[in-house]
């Protein structure tokens, strides 16, 4: 009987663990495409790949010796200019989607930050009447409290 109990048991488990794999709808059968890419972007990612599999493929063909210099340098130039192309092509898409320019966002906050910390004694610093913080006399808002300094930035540079 307990034989019986534990090929029972067994079968059962074996059962459980197949089903998702069996089914219809199964996650194997499917191909997935995620609403916020185009189909066009998808088509770029495995070219971008192709191009960077073949650049790795060159170097390693070089570093064995079986590529000449000049036949390097010249492969290695055609593909890096593929890949250049490739991604100019995914940058310029029109339907940018909103993680990319969030991106961007963050890095032009980081890059004002950067700039916000520049020592207050260097002489190419000015400080922002309205809260203080030290920034580039380049800048044209303070990147604290969003004041236009365009005015304020040029009477010092002036000093």
């Amino acid at each position: 009987m307990a034989i019986f109990i534990g090929a029972l048991l067994a079968l059962l488990s074996i059962g459980v663990v197949l089903y998702p794999f069996l089914k219809p709808g199964s996650v194997l059968n499917q191909t997935r495409t995620f609403p916020d890419q185009d189909p066009e972007g998808l088509d770029e990612g495995p070219a971008l790949e192709t191009i960077y599999e073949a650049i790795q493929t060159l170097q390693l063909e070089h570093q064995l010796g079986n590529v000449p210099l000049g036949l390097y340098r010249e492969q290695l130039g055609a593909y890096r200019t593929q890949a250049a192309l490739a991604l100019r092509q995914q940058a310029e898409l029109p339907g940018q989607d909103a993680d990319r320019v969030l991106e961007q966002e963050i890095m032009l906050a980081r890059a004002s930050l950067a700039l916000s910390t520049l020592d207050s004694s260097n002489e190419n610093t000015v400080s922002c009447p309205n809260c203080g913080a030290t920034f580039g006399v380049g800048l044209t808002h303070c990147p604290e409290c969003s004041v236009e300094l365009g005015s304020i930035n040029r009477e010092n540079s002036s000093q």
